[in-house]
């Protein structure tokens, strides 16, 4: 809609800048233009309706927002990632862990000795193969990780590398992976950030940068509506799907709020735990 604004602010201005015509026949009537509703912030449903490749931050982005934070100091952050279960069969279940994988990497890039690096980039590869991706497709991952283990680039080089590979291999794996996985491992990536930072953040009782780290309504929205989405029948469905949606729901409430306090903080800490809990 800011486009269609800026093009038909655009066409008046060209059109006040014109000559006017030197004698025209006969006035004619103006159009009817149809006015306009101003652009305002989206809505939970309209945020819903798009794909998470355009909600969550971008690696980049959240490197930027942690360091203003000053969760992201020379040590890091104050949490550190936690290793999950054995992955399952379920593809959904991988996208998830996959996602959660690429956090892991992106919240500690910048502290992680070299060997830890490189076993979660491994980690991402495994996922990747284990949900469909062929091993040319892979190239641009196993020379990121051949020159990690070489240590032949920077950290901070590194972090825009993984900004590349969110925002170009992954959807390029589409055809490959499904429609549903890539999503999936975004929405893994963003469960597991928002875990780890609201952690740090409790930890540290600096509530004031919740809101600009963890306030992501539509990715929320996003997450509910596949949950809604899955067919019956699915393995484990009966005990997985009551607890993720109760989480959802919990952690929609939470990111909900305009500005995030402690008691959001402690909430989405809590809901994003149970749900990382199921994987």
């Amino acid at each position: 809609m800011r486009l269609t604004l800026q093009l038909v602010l655009l066409a008046a201005l060209t059109a006040c800048d014109a000559p006017p015509p030197e004698a025209p026949p006969a006035p004619t009537p103006p159009p009817v233009v149809e006015e306009k509703a101003p652009v305002g912030p989206l809505s939970v449903g309209e945020l819903a309706a798009a794909e998470p490749v355009a909600l969550v931050p971008s690696p980049l982005e959240m490197q930027a927002a942690l360091k203003r934070s000053g969760l992201l100091g020379p040590q890091g952050l104050l949490v550190k990632p936690r290793p999950l279960k054995a992955a399952g069969e379920d593809h959904d279940r991988l996208a998830v862990r996959t996602g959660v994988a690429l956090a892991d990497l992106l919240l500690i890039v910048q502290t992680a000795q070299t060997p830890e690096l490189v076993g979660l980039l491994k980690e991402i590869r495994a996922g990747l193969v284990a949900l469909g991706a062929k091993d040319d497709a892979l190239s641009a991952l196993d020379e990121l990780t051949a020159q990690v283990q070489n240590e032949a680039l920077t950290r901070d080089s590194l972090v825009q590398e993984l900004d590349a590979l969110s925002g170009g291999t992954l959807p390029e794996l589409e055809a490959q992976l499904g429609p549903r996985a890539v999503p999936l491992i975004r929405a893994g990536s963003w469960l597991e950030g928002a875990n780890l930072v609201s952690s740090s953040i409790i930890a540290g009782g600096n509530y004031d940068t919740a809101t600009d780290l963890l306030r992501h309504p539509g990715v929320v929205a996003w997450f509910q509506r596949y949950v809604e989405e899955t067919p019956a029948g699915r393995p484990d469905q009966e005990q997985l799907v009551p607890i993720l949606r109760e989480s959802l729901k919990s952690l929609a409430t939470a990111t909900a709020a305009e500005r995030l306090g402690e008691a959001e903080v402690r909430q989405i800490h809590q809901s994003t735990a149970a749900v990382l809990d199921l994987l």
